[in-house]
C-alpha cells in the first residue's frame, strides 16, 4: 500500500524478472497475494478462470475516471490511452473489511466469502505465458490512496502535477492514472493487474470482459471460507476445488476468533 504526498505520482515501468511480457509499475513484492470472493463468483472462478475487465465495468466513478475520460485535448502525439482490462488482488492475509464487503447485500450462496491464497509468482508466470500466446502485455502495480479531492483536481492545468500527468501523456502517466483510489478503501491492500491487448483496441460502452484460463491447481495454496457456511456448502466447494485439480481442504473462517486470538492483553 502506497500513500504519502504525490509528488513522483508517475510511477515507472520495467519488466518484472526473467518474464517478457510482465511488466511492474513502481515497487512490487513477491509475497502472496489473496482473493476474496462471495461463493457464487469463487466457484465461477473455479469453473471458468480468472475474470478481467474494463475499469469502466465498476460501479465505483472513481476507479474509471480516468479511464473513461476524454483526452482530446491532452498532447498524445506519442502516447494513445489504451483499452485495458483489469483484475484486483489484495496483499493482506487477515482482512476483516474484506470478509464483510464481498457479500454484502448478496443472498443465498452470496452471502459466504471465500479467500484463495496464491502464490503471486506462479501467477505471473502463467499470466506471461498467457500474454505470450495472445499478443498481450501484463502490468502489475499497488494502489495509490488518495485523497478524493487530491484525485479530483489532477485534470485541471493549474494543478502542480498537470505537466508531469499529461504534457505529454506516457504509457507510465496513464497506467500510473489507472492505479489511484480513495483512501477509504485501503484497507484492500490492493495490487491491481492491468491487461493491454495489441489486438483488441477499442474501448466498449459499459465496459468489456473476458476470461483468463488458468491452471489454479499450481497457484492456490490455501482456501477459506466463511465459517458460517452449512455442510452442504462446504461440500460443493471442496468438490469444485478438485475438478479444479486442487487437492487442499478448505477450512473456516472465523473472523471473531482471528479478533480474540489477536487481543491485546494486559500484564
Amino acid at each position: 500500500m502506497e500513500n504519502g504526498n504525490l509528488n513522483g505520482l508517475v510511477r515507472k515501468i520495467n519488466l518484472i524478472g526473467r518474464y517478457k511480457h510482465c511488466y511492474r509499475i513502481g515497487d512490487v513484492a513477491k509475497k502472496n497475494l489473496y482473493k476474496y470472493m462471495d461463493f457464487v463468483s469463487a466457484i465461477k472462478a473455479l469453473e471458468g478462470g480468472l475474470y478481467i475487465v474494463e475499469p469502466s465495468h465498476w460501479k465505483d466513478k472513481y476507479e474509471s475516471r480516468f479511464y473513461s475520460a476524454t483526452y482530446n485535448r491532452v498532447d498524445t502525439t506519442s502516447y494513445y490511452p489504451a483499452k485495458v482490462y483489469a483484475c484486483c488482488f489484495s496483499q493482506k492475509r487477515t482482512n476483516e473489511a474484506a470478509w464483510k464487503v464481498y457479500v454484502a447485500d448478496k443472498k443465498g450462496l452470496a452471502e459466504r466469502c471465500v479467500q484463495f491464497t496464491l502464490n503471486r509468482v506462479e501467477l505471473r508466470k502463467q499470466l506471461d505465458s498467457y500474454a505470450a500466446r495472445n499478443n498481450m502485455r501484463v502490468f502489475e502495480g499497488n494502489i495509490l490512496y488518495r485523497l478524493e479531492n487530491e484525485i479530483n483536481g489532477l485534470h485541471k492545468r493549474n494543478n502542480p502535477h498537470y505537466d508531469e500527468l499529461f504534457s505529454p501523456l506516457t504509457e507510465e502517466s496513464y497506467l500510473s492514472l489507472l492505479l489511484l483510489k480513495r483512501p477509504a478503501f485501503s484497507y484492500e491492500e490492493e495490487v491491481r493487474y492491468l491487461f493491454i491487448d495489441a489486438n483488441d483496441t477499442i474501448k466498449k460502452d459499459g465496459g468489456d470482459d473476458r476470461v483468463i484460463q488458468l491452471s489454479w491447481s499450481d497457484i492456490v495454496s490455501e482456501v477459506k471460507i466463511d465459517s458460517g457456511c452449512c455442510e452442504e456448502e462446504m461440500k460443493i466447494l471442496e468438490h469444485k476445488l478438485q475438478l479444479a485439480g486442487i487437492n487442499i481442504n478448505p477450512t473456516k473462517f472465523n473472523l471473531d476468533k482471528e479478533k480474540n486470538e489477536k487481543s491485546l492483553i494486559i500484564e
